[in-house]
């Protein structure tokens, strides 16, 4: 039985998407795109190094934001480092690299990292991982008792080590320094320097006598926050995932009649689209790295505010704007409203009112007659507005 909270009722009750991962499972409109995203685009496309940048674009009501939570939980269980943000309630502006660069590593655990360095030295030395994963003191401690060498001889054979395997991620010059100071830390047991060494990967300010202490001098910012993020994927493929998935929903959060929590700007909007057009322009430096926005048809619509106002940007999504009547999963902008009316010519709306119908009945006996009758009186108003919008479209057509 699927357990529907208060707030995911309240939720779908207002036309959004659940955050009960079962519940967007349950309700998932299953449909060609979203098959073609998994199987091609990240599980071989993604997976085999390749990067891309995608657009969901539609109506209101056209599950955008559904399709990327549902897709935020398939990526994840495949293996991949995933980040979601809805920029209607983010409380940073998208314009700032710097905050996209620390919500990305709020999210990234570096006890992964640690390990998989640990593991690369070890075998770079020619030792089991199995045995020093029990092993109670430090590598020191560990090369002194196996092969019976000097302190001072083992401490060398560790740094040669550190350095073969750092040398050999391609990340900029501060990352490899950090990956020599935290690789050390990791090594010598050094809980102390380990945490430094964390906050520096999470771009906080450093004290300056801890700076000195670990030699991590370099400080996140306007102009090096992208390549910081390049470096960061590097170390998310390093732990072990298999690539990097952010999913930025609610694109027109950034247009002037939003009620966002956050207001943009022209300049901020600007410096948002700025920011996609290096993204775009990155891509071949980036590695397994899926970058997927939703966003409402205002969004490409609006030649004076939407992704047109900037030229740059344009220019460079508009080669796969082709406006066919079909639809090709395979493009990078995708028109929600073409899944919509195809999900409806294939009868799946009805499939999911009854989902619903059923998921309603399973809430506890005081609360099904107000809120199932109040429910699927707006959802059925819900299915005949835009059963309506299609048919119309249809009829014009013809």
């Amino acid at each position: 039985m699927i357990e529907l909270s208060a707030e995911d009722l309240a939720r779908l009750q207002r036309g959004l998407s659940p955050d009960n991962e079962e519940v967007i499972r349950h309700l998932c409109v299953q449909n060609d795109w979203l098959r073609l995203l998994q199987d091609y685009c990240l599980d071989q496309l993604i997976a085999g190094g390749g990067s891309k940048l995608k657009i969901l674009h539609g109506n209101s009501g056209t599950g955008k934001s559904h399709y990327l939570k549902y897709f935020r939980i398939q990526a994840r269980e495949a293996g991949f480092f995933t980040m979601y943000l809805n920029l209607s309630e983010l409380d940073f502006f998208l314009s700032d690299p710097i905050q996209l660069y620390k919500a990305v590593a709020s999210g990234f655990d570096p006890q992964g990292l640690q390990q998989a360095l640990i593991h690369l030295i070890l075998k770079e030395l020619g030792h089991s991982t199995e045995l020093y994963d029990i092993y109670e003191g430090n590598l020191t401690d560990y090369l002194c008792e196996m092969e019976n060498a000097a302190p001072q001889d083992a401490r060398r054979e560790i740094r040669m080590a550190i350095n073969s395997v750092v040398n050999c991620i391609g990340v900029d010059f501060s990352f490899r320094k950090f990956l020599h100071v935290f690789s050390q830390a990791a090594v010598d047991k050094d809980a102390d320097t380990l945490e430094i060494s964390a906050q520096w990967l999470n771009g906080e300010k450093i004290p300056r006598m801890l700076k000195t202490q670990s030699s991590l001098f370099e400080v996140l910012n306007m102009s090096n926050a992208r390549i910081w993020l390049y470096s960061l994927t590097e170390l998310i493929l390093l732990s072990g995932y298999k690539g990097l998935v952010i999913l930025i929903d609610q694109l027109e959060a950034i247009l002037p009649q939003s009620d966002s929590l956050r207001r943009y700007t022209p300049m901020r909007r600007n410096d948002v689209y700025e920011l996609l057009r290096q993204l775009i322009d990155d891509l071949d430096f980036f590695k397994h790295t899926l970058i997927l926005l939703a966003a409402d048809e205002e969004c490409l619509a609006n030649e004076r505010y939407g992704l047109q106002s900037y030229h740059a940007l344009w220019m460079r999504i508009q080669p796969g704007f082709i406006m066919n009547e079909a639809l090709n999963p395979y493009a990078d902008l995708i028109d929600a409203n073409k899944i919509l009316a195809e999900a409806v010519q294939k009868g799946e709306l009805g499939l999911l009112a009854d989902k619903l119908k059923d998921i309603m009945r399973d809430l506890p006996e005081a609360q099904q007659p107000r809120l199932l009758d109040e429910y699927y009186t707006d959802f059925r108003v819900l299915l005949q507005n835009r059963l309506s919008f299609f048919e119309q479209e249809a009829a014009t057509d013809e």
